[in-house]
């Protein structure tokens, strides 16, 4: 047989073999180390000095470059009644907050904070608890989150 033909069990040589083509598990190499969030800590110092006037406050970053998340915190024990929930940001151009009930009806629209900046949104909660999502849309950033009761 010449180098032109091709064997009856074997592919062309121009076109890849199926075992070519199949991936197969290799040992991974650990991927590049993400690049550190710059957000981490940027409203600590204001958290930790929050008035007792705030009861539930909670606030963090979106995460490392590359790897930016949604936020999305649920507090089931906020007892039925009248609430308002101030969300700040720093970072992003924006985020685009969700606040609504843990089973996901939304107890307000959701509102668009430019950053940095504050919404404030009053919430009447008719069953206990209270979800807000966080969307940085892909920045990093940081955010802010108090509730308290009206």
């Amino acid at each position: 047989m010449s180098d032109g033909d091709a064997d009856a069990g074997s592919p062309p040589a121009s076109i890849p073999s199926e075992s070519a083509t199949t991936p197969s598990v290799l040992p991974t190499t650990p991927s590049a180390t993400p690049t550190p969030d710059p957000w981490i800590g940027y409203f600590e110092d204001e958290a930790r000095d929050n008035p007792t006037d705030i009861p539930t406050l909670f606030w963090g970053s979106f995460g490392d470059v590359d790897q930016v998340a949604v936020n999305k915190t649920t507090h089931e024990s906020l007892e039925p009644g009248p609430y308002v929930v101030e969300i700040r940001c720093a970072g992003p151009e924006r985020i685009v907050a969700t606040v609504e009930t843990p089973d996901g009806t939304p107890l307000v629209d959701d509102a668009e904070v430019a950053c940095p900046g504050a919404v404030t949104l009053p919430v009447d909660l008719a069953e206990p608890g209270m979800s807000v999502t966080l969307d940085s849309e892909g920045e990093t950033g940081a955010y802010l989150v108090g509730i308290s009761p009206s």
